[in-house]
């Protein structure tokens, strides 16, 4: 459960992690206000999201995303993001927890029992300080026994008097897609070589994902795992060299404790910065090999990251720079 948990929020994005501050209703207040198959859900517009599953109402003042299966709203830094994840729902669900959520700087604040179409679901209240602002969250977690749903709604806290109402409403209007599931990669504008060594394993969005044995959660929490994924919003970026750093620092479930190197690499005309550490696995204490490569292009930057046992570093690392260096945009 927890490697499960890691791969996902590997793909959150820094300053994306919200909730609001007032307290939630209650059970019967939300199943009878905010349920998805509540009347006014029911007449709002809902747009397909085909990859993902699921149906979601578009927030007013939004645009579909093209970097996630989503709605962002760049110019006041807020977004709604929408995963299917492969992985069983009691076992991704219980990682919302404060322990688990700390460390990676989420604070969470309150968590609700709800009932989407049926099936069982939590909605999560978190908070978040990153890059000097502080983010609120609302999110939506559901699903079954072989796969879960994740629906993630961010904002400034700033914005939470325009913006939380809205996008409480957006987040709880999610409804599975009565349509067949879209090839996952039908929408992906990248393509990389794999590794012999690891196997594609579906992802959780608009990203690349290997793992040993092709599934998630792995059989063991230090098993090897690779993920390149776009960023999901685009970013003003004054110092790459720094960025790159501070972004392999805040690596999920991991602390870095020596940055082995750390050098300049141009892959698929674009610049960028390859870093490889020894990190401990801060749910196992193991130490860990964390490769990284970000790559700067169109505004924003591109993310591969490589996480093996440290023991297996001499096995896996050869793979990982292989896997990065072969990365092709194609669209």
């Amino acid at each position: 459960m927890r490697r499960l948990l890691t791969a996902t929020l590997l793909l959150i994005p820094l300053g994306v992690l919200p909730v609001v501050a007032r307290q939630l209703p209650t059970k019967a207040a939300a199943k009878s206000r905010a349920s998805p198959g509540s009347k006014a859900v029911t007449q709002a517009k809902l747009v397909a999201f085909p990859a993902a599953g699921l149906q979601l109402q578009q927030p007013v003042g939004f645009t579909r995303a093209e970097n996630f299966h989503g709605f962002g709203m760049p110019e006041k830094k807020a977004s709604v993001m929408v995963m299917r994840i492969p992985g069983p729902y009691e076992k991704l669900s219980a990682g919302f927890t404060p322990e688990q959520l700390k460390p990676r700087g989420m604070e969470l604040q309150a968590k609700e029992a709800i009932q989407v179409e049926g099936q069982k679901g939590l909605l999560l209240k978190i908070a978040q300080s990153a890059g000097g602002m502080r983010f609120l969250k609302w999110m939506a977690v559901f699903g079954d026994a072989k796969e879960t749903f994740m629906i993630t709604a961010a904002f400034p806290e700033g914005e939470a008097k325009a913006l939380s109402a809205r996008l409480k409403a957006t987040v709880l209007s999610a409804r599975r897609s009565k349509a067949g599931l879209a090839d996952p990669g039908a929408d992906r504008k990248f393509a990389l070589v794999g590794s012999k060594k690891l196997i594609l394993t579906p992802g959780l969005g608009k990203e690349l994902m290997y793992t040993k044995d092709g599934v998630i959660p792995s059989k063991h929490p230090d098993d090897p795992l690779f993920i390149a994924s776009p960023a999901l919003s685009q970013v003003t970026i004054a110092d790459p060299n720094d960025f790159a750093r501070k972004r392999l620092h805040a690596t999920a479930q991991t602390e870095v404790t020596h940055l082995r190197s750390h050098q300049p690499v141009q892959i698929a005309g674009c610049s960028g910065f390859e870093s490889v550490a020894t990190a401990k696995n801060t749910a196992t204490g193991n130490p860990v090999l964390l490769y990284q490569v970000m790559l700067f292009r169109e505004g924003s930057y591109f993310l591969m990251q490589g996480l093996a046992a440290e023991k297996e570093a001499e096995t896996y690392l050869p793979e990982f720079k292989g896997m990065a260096r072969s990365l092709r945009f194609t669209k």
